[in-house]
C-alpha cells in the first residue's frame, strides 16, 4: 500500500496533461500549420520586440472576436484560435527568457 501512495504522489507533481482540452488545441495547431506557410516554420521564435507584437496580435484578435466576428479572414480559423496561439507564443518567450525574439 506504501508503493502505491509514494507512486501517486510523485505522479501529482507532474503536470496534468491530460487536463488540456485536446479538441481545442486542434484549432491552434491549424492556426499554427497555416502559418508556416506565410511566416515559415518556427520563426515566430525570431520576431523583434515578441512581447509587443504577439500581444498585439492576441489583442487584435480578441477584438475581432468581441465584435463578433468568429473566423479570421485570411486564414478561415477560429479568432480565439488565434488568440491562444499567440498566448502559448507569450508563455514560450516569458518562460525562455528569450522576450526578444533573439537570445
Amino acid at each position: 500500500m506504501t508503493s502505491k501512495l509514494k507512486i501517486r504522489n510523485k505522479s501529482n507533481e507532474k503536470p496534468r496533461m491530460d487536463l488540456l482540452p485536446f479538441e481545442s488545441l486542434e484549432a491552434v495547431a491549424r492556426v499554427l500549420t497555416k502559418g508556416i506557410k506565410d511566416h515559415g516554420e518556427e520563426d515566430w521564435k525570431k520576431v523583434d520586440n515578441a512581447q509587443a507584437h504577439f500581444t498585439g496580435a492576441l489583442l487584435r484578435h480578441l477584438t475581432a472576436y468581441r465584435k463578433g466576428r468568429k473566423f479570421d479572414a485570411k486564414s478561415r480559423e477560429s479568432h480565439l484560435a488565434h488568440v491562444a496561439a499567440n498566448a502559448l507564443f507569450l508563455v514560450w518567450f516569458e518562460e525562455s527568457g528569450k522576450a526578444d525574439g533573439k537570445k
